[in-house]
């Protein structure tokens, strides 16, 4: 997934933009791409510095569930996260 095009984002430190219902990625706002994973997400109203953290200069995605994700839903996930 790309960061949106033509608009400039300042994350700083990512609390101020929502992960799952703000328009941060050219494809879309997460919740409405991918509304089975957000329906099991115990994240749902994250913002982006609570998705994950810094590990030296790397963002690492921590992504956290009400129960274990079905197959379908982690091959949505590797699909739009890979």
């Amino acid at each position: 997934m790309k960061i949106v095009k033509h608009l400039r984002l300042k994350l700083g430190s990512g609390e101020k933009i929502k992960f799952w219902e703000d328009p941060w990625l050219e494809e879309g706002i997460l919740k409405e791409l991918f509304p089975q994973i957000f329906a099991v997400s115990s994240q749902q109203n994250s913002n982006i510095a609570g998705m994950g953290w810094f590990e030296g200069h790397r963002w690492t995605w921590v992504l956290a569930w009400k129960r274990e994700l079905s197959q379908v839903e982690l091959q949505q996930l590797r699909r739009g996260f890979a």
